[in-house]
This record gives structure tokens, sequence and C-alpha cells, in this order.
């Protein structure tokens, strides 16, 4: 899907006065709120795409590889996809990439002969342990410029607003 990003914003002040004065109807706070998260949340999407190309990986394969660090007896594509909130047709096609370059393998299941179970060859959990602790020094690289009462509080703010997105009934729904 491709991302609209305002890249060309003006200040917050002239944002809020230009939406006021144009959309008497729209809180302009709420609305410059929303343009601000999706600009972060794409900064950081790109910036992650970039890190992760560095080592050869795109943050598909990337967080399949984190997932079945954690499944030692490895994990149905069905559940794995459920796991990170992505298609079965899109787990396979990054199993099938994952294969290919020999750091996942496919087994049969245990108890269901039909099914099949998707773990980390031993050159998988060798990438996957060196590019981990790389990765999450880049994660704190980002988030160090805030302290733990503020990214605390940001992630009570977050839980918040996420909570009220993914209600089931959105007061703007009705």
């Amino acid at each position: 899907m491709a991302k609209f990003l305002f890249n060309l914003r003006p200040s917050s002040a002239e944002t809020l006065g230009l939406i006021s004065e144009s959309y008497p109807e729209v809180d302009p706070l709420s609305l410059y709120t929303h343009v601000q998260m999706r600009h972060i949340a794409c900064s950081i999407e790109d910036a992650m795409e970039k890190f992760l190309s560095e080592h050869r990986i795109s943050s598909g394969r990337f967080f399949v590889l984190m997932a079945l660090e954690l499944e030692e007896k490895g994990i149905k594509p069905s559940k794995l996809s459920s796991n990170l909130g992505v298609t079965q047709a899109t787990i396979t096609g990054l199993i099938d990439g994952l294969s290919n370059h020999g750091l996942v393998q496919r087994r049969e299941h245990d108890r269901d002969g039909r099914a099949c179970v998707v773990t980390l060859t031993t050159k998988g959990r060798e990438f996957i342990r060196e590019l981990r602790p790389q990765f999450n020094r880049w994660i704190g690289s980002y988030y160090g410029v805030i302290n733990a009462e503020e990214k605390n509080q940001l992630i009570r703010l977050l839980e918040k607003f996420h909570a009220s997105v993914k209600a089931p009934s959105h007061p703007a729904d009705e």
C-alpha cells in the first residue's frame, strides 16, 4: 500500500489556524495530531527498512525470523501469519524466500501429518542472534531522546489511543 504523507508541513500554529479557518467543523488539534502520528510512523518504517536493507533483509523477513526465534519447536504458518498480522499468502512468500536462503525450514508437524511447522535453521538462528542486538541498539538510539518517565507516559497515551481506534463501535462511525 502506498504511503501518503504531507512532507511539506507548515508549523503547528499555521496548520491549526488554517484548519480552523477552512474547516470549522473539524477539531484542528486532532487533525494535526493525526498528521504528526502518520508522519512519525512512516519515518520510522522508512528508517527501519533502510537499516535492515544494509543487512540484506526486509522487515517482513526480519520479523518472521524474530518470531521464529521464540518458537523452539516451530510454528504453523497459519499461526505465524496470525501472530504477525499478515495474510497466509504473505507468510508463505516470506517463508519461501527465507527457506531459499537457508534461514528457515519446513518440517512435518509432530501430531498432524497434513500440516507443517516452520523452524529456524542453524544459519537462521545465527543470523538473527547476530542482527537482533544491532537492531535493538538502533531502536534505542531513536528512543534515547526521551527519558523513562516520558516513555512510560507515551506508552500510556498510545495504548489509550489504540484502544479507541480498535473499539468495536467508534463514536465517529455512529
